[in-house]
């Protein structure tokens, strides 16, 4: 069931990496992650691998990282007659001080198990022990499925309890469910622990009848609102962000016993609710009020506000108990759901969740939500399943390590941790797909950042290109708009536009702002000014119209696509046919300026005219087609002529450090490679520079392992001078960049320099998931010179998934 090639760690393993710091001033969650629970667009919870719900990103715009001692599983099995064995299957949070459910066996290290992640799916094992032979799997996972665009975008967590009696005598086992009223606490913009709001919270037990005539009990945790009992019906109301529900459940079935406790103190010590279940296996029955169980099933009491933490958290839980015969195995299966249908991002607009279109606007859809997920469980895990076999078999036909493709899956968790938003409305020239963003990562808030989504957006062309389409489109609306307004520049203080006609944007908005309305939210600097975004966008249009054969998409982006060109050209001062950079950071390596034609820039250019010339004779623009390739071989000289060194590349023409070797200097040519074009260079020359770059940049230990590759090298002091007028001079010169070097490992790969590949692929898979614990939050960045990392859970890495698009 759980496949051999999962990542997987050691429950009650010790961390290794507790020396290694973030970047001062940078956000980060600290070490413990798993892949996260949600759909896209959603909201993400995190459930670490010691079993805690740890990490929230129900609010789009921010992480807020904390515990809540009564959101657990807990398990409880016996062996024939011996004493039953009881456990938390889950380790309080460092923001824990213990005092709530403090008679629970919390245990100090973890969980004494394994845990295994395959995004979207993960496994928790507990194995068989002396005196309780039933070992347990709990299978953990969203339907966050390819291009199964119902199914993704449902807020809802299956966990699937696989017990087995693995002893010659007869057991039982139960698993126990319990999760705290949270509604109303996801509203505000804190990173950390959010405030509680108690007043009026309510949980409430019922039961149903699924749509297979299977039956289930659930516990919808709600609030009182102001609309109901009003004559326009609750269902009319106008709810805010964070109102709405959440809802766990359990199936029935033969032999199965169900029992619940719609209400309990989520902050007191637990005590009677644990001795019921660690001496039964089974909940207490209610005393008539609601508490300690609800032997009746009806609402539990009414949030207060509170005198105390211990009366304010009110808190519910299931459990599910069944007995096993010696070499049987049995399946518990429970949900979890969260209907919160309003996104109010910082200017106030209001948005609401893609899921809505099917379940209504109101909130009030939760427990539906949970027993659909009952209903689909086994279906959506053997779904799953099936992509990860087929993304396994497709690597092996090529020869690529099983590890690999583990790495592959694993980095997809942002699409659903990135403050990732898919609207129901249309907004910003999305269309029908509504506004679908991802971040960039948290400490630079930026949705679907076009310098990073270029990488990126691999992932989703290959498993959801509906949504790729989207975010394509949003941009070309973006880049034939104008809006006047002035933004601060970061670094000199001086003003600039927010955006100018034919100048694609560096992102469609950050959710302080106005996502999908205002964009460019990033000032650091002028994006306006930049050489490589037009060309970007370019290529990505007629990559994707050639790859989902689309000529709808062509014809919607051709006049942003003449605008992007027209004015990117304007860039060639000299007439030579190529564009020149103008000696600031006016391109994705924002801290690093380039003077005259460079490689980077340079080699887009001439990737964007090809592209826009073959785009232009599918849609029957033959004059633009012909001036597009005729001028695409005039940049071909000139950018040969000014770069080549006869090694490598050239960073620039006219910088003092000219000479030195950048990684990504054959990114433009590459992404021509890959969308079917000419590649624009001498392969030959290609292959040498690649070499170079591989030798020049390589960062090796004592033994001469492969640490990682750094972005630039061969740079004079007078680099770092220049660096430090235009911005932070330790940046990006002395960092493994984690998405750049995935990328250059996939030109290698490319190339058919399989061996140089899998050594830098090798690289960053041991510099995030073995070595520094940066498992589920990889940053953009990580030093090569010392124990730190800049910018987690970044958008830049999903490059990864190029990979799968290389034959050979």
């Amino acid at each position: 069931m759980i496949p051999d090639w999962a990542w997987t760690r050691a429950g009650n393993a010790s961390i290794e990496c507790d020396q290694v710091t973030k970047i001062a001033g940078q956000f980060d969650g600290g070490l413990r992650h798993g892949v996260p629970l949600g759909g896209l667009g959603t909201g993400g919870i995190n459930r670490d691998w010691t079993g805690a719900f740890r990490r929230w990103t129900l609010k789009p715009g921010v992480v807020k990282h904390f515990t809540e001692p009564a959101n657990v599983f807990a398990l409880w099995r016996r062996s024939g007659d011996g004493a039953p064995l009881a456990e938390v299957c889950a380790r309080r949070g460092e923001d824990d001080d213990g005092t709530a459910l403090s008679a629970w066996p919390f245990p100090a290290d973890g969980p004494a198990g394994a845990y295994h992640g395959l995004f979207p799916k993960a496994w928790y094992a507990y194995p068989a022990r002396e005196g309780a032979t039933v070992s347990a799997v709990c299978e953990q996972f969203s339907p966050v499925i390819p291009h199964d665009y119902e199914a993704c975008v449902e807020p809802v967590a299956v966990f699937r309890w696989h017990l087995a009696n693995e002893g010659e005598t007869a057991a039982e086992a139960s698993v126990l469910f319990s999760l705290a009223n949270m509604i109303g606490w996801f509203a505000g913009w804190e990173r950390g622990r959010p405030p509680r709001l108690p007043g009026g919270a309510q949980n409430r037990a019922v039961r149903g009848t699924l749509a297979d005539g299977g039956s289930y009990r659930a516990i919808v945790f709600d609030r009182a609102r102001a609309a109901d009992g009003a004559d326009h019906g609750p269902e009319r109301a106008l709810i805010d962000e964070a109102d709405g529900q959440m809802a766990i459940a359990v199936r029935g079935g033969r032999g199965v016993g169900l029992s619940q406790v719609a209400t309990y103190p989520g902050r007191d010590d637990g005590a009677a609710l644990w001795r019921s279940f660690a001496a039964t296996g089974t909940l207490p029955a209610g005393d008539g009020d609601g508490w300690p169980g609800d032997g009746w099933l009806g609402d539990g009491w009414l949030g207060d506000g509170g005198f105390s933490d211990a009366q304010s958290i009110l808190a519910g839980a299931l459990a599910a108990r069944v007995a096993l015969a010696p070499g049987e195995r049995r399946t518990l299966t429970f949900a979890l759901a969260w209907d919160l249908p309003v996104i109010r991002f910082g200017a106030g607009n209001r948005l609401h969740r893609r899921h809505t279109l099917r379940h209504g606007r109101g909130g009030r859809s939760a427990q539906a939500m949970a027993a659909g997920a009952l209903d689909r469980a086994a279906d959506w895990s053997a779904a799953i399943d099936r992509w990860h076999e087929a993304e396994e078999a497709s690597a092996a036909a090529r020869g690529l390590p099983p590890w690999l493709v583990q790495m592959m899956l694993n980095e997809t968790y942002l699409a659903v941790e990135g403050y990732t938003v898919w609207s129901a409305e249309p907004v910003g020239g999305g269309g029908e797909d509504g506004f679908f963003g991802v971040i960039e990562c948290p400490d630079y808030p930026y949705y679907d950042t076009f310098d990073l989504w270029v990488y990126a957006s691999w992932c989703f062309l290959r498993h959801w290109p509906r949504l790729e389409k989207a975010v394509i489109r949003a941009y070309a609306a973006a880049t034939l708009a104008e809006d006047g307004r002035r933004r601060r520049h970061a670094r000199s203080g001086r003003t600039f536009a927010v955006t100018e006609r034919g100048a694609v944007p560096h992102d469609l908005g950050a959710p302080e702002e106005d996502p999908g309305r205002t964009v460019n939210g990033y000032a650091y600097q002028d994006p306006n000014r930049w050489k490589d975004l037009n060309a970007q966008f370019v290529v990505t249009v007629w990559r994707d119209v050639a790859a989902l054969d689309d000529d709808a998409l062509a014809r919607d982006c051709w006049p942003a696509v003449v605008a992007a060109m027209d004015r990117l050209a304007l860039a060639d001062r000299d007439g030579d046919g190529m564009i020149e950079n103008d000696a600031i950071p006016d391109q994705t390596f924002d801290n690093i300026p380039m003077d005259g034609i460079s490689a980077y820039c340079g080699g887009l250019w001439i990737a964007a005219l090809e592209a826009a010339g073959a785009l232009a004779e599918r849609l029957g623009e033959n004059a633009r087609a012909g001036a597009w390739r005729g001028r695409a071989a005039h940049a071909r000289e000139a950018f040969e002529a000014a770069l080549w060194s006869g090694r490598h590349y050239r960073l620039d023409s006219r910088s003092e450090d000219r000479e030195a070797v950048l990684l990504e200097q054959l990114f433009g040519p590459w992404c021509a490679a890959m969308a079917g074009l000419d590649a624009g260079l001498d392969p030959a020359r290609m292959a040498t520079a690649r070499a170079t770059a591989f030798a020049r940049n390589a960062v090796r230990d004592a033994a001469g392992r492969l640490r990682g590759l750094a972005l630039i090298s061969g740079y004079g002091p007078g680099l770092k001078d220049r660096i430090a007028r235009h911005g932070d001079a330790s940046a990006q010169t002395d960092e493994m960049l984690t998405g750049i070097n995935l990328s250059f490992a996939a030109q290698l790969l490319a190339g058919g320099e399989r061996e140089r590949a899998l050594e830098v692929l090798e690289a960053v898979y041991r510099a995030v998931w073995v070595e520094r614990g940066l498992w589920f939050r990889t940053p953009a960045a990580i030093d090569l010179d010392r124990p730190a990392f800049r910018a987690t859970m970044n958008l830049r890495p999903l490059v990864i998934w190029a990979l799968a698009a290389i034959d050979g």
